[in-house]
């Protein structure tokens, strides 16, 4: 899964981070949403990506 940590987990900057997951959860809610649990094994910082709005 691709996610975008926050300033406040990354001593600074934003940054994307591709991770290797397992899901060991999945819960379903009203609506038709879903939320899931997920075991992080590995992340791997991205590069920036060109043309992406800036955070502040």
């Amino acid at each position: 899964m691709v996610l975008i940590l926050p300033s406040e987990l990354t001593a600074g900057e934003r940054r994307w981070v591709c991770c290797q997951a397992s899901v060991v959860r999945v819960e379903e809610n009203p609506g038709n949403n879903f939320g899931i649990a997920a075991s992080i094994e590995r992340m791997d910082i991205l590069p920036e990506i060109p043309g992406e709005p800036s955070s502040g």
